[in-house]
């Protein structure tokens, strides 16, 4: 079975171990774990997201339902 193109999940999966080690900083500095766009780029974190919302947008704009 297979969901998305070996080369999204990759992209997916980056992106995630990424913004969970940033996040696991913020927390043990006892530091919002929210980012805001600045702090995007200062962790190098703004074009995994970029990537993680292209691909959100192809994958559901192939999965919208008919209407009945």
């Amino acid at each position: 079975l297979s969901l998305l193109p070996s080369g999204d999940a990759e992209v997916l999966r980056e992106a995630y171990k990424s913004f969970r080690s940033v996040i696991h900083r913020l927390t043990l500095d006892q530091r919002p774990a929210r980012l805001s766009a600045n702090e995007l780029k200062q962790f190098n974190l703004d074009q995994h997201r970029e990537s993680v919302i292209a691909i959100w947008q192809k994958v559901m704009a192939n999965s919208v339902p008919a209407r009945l």
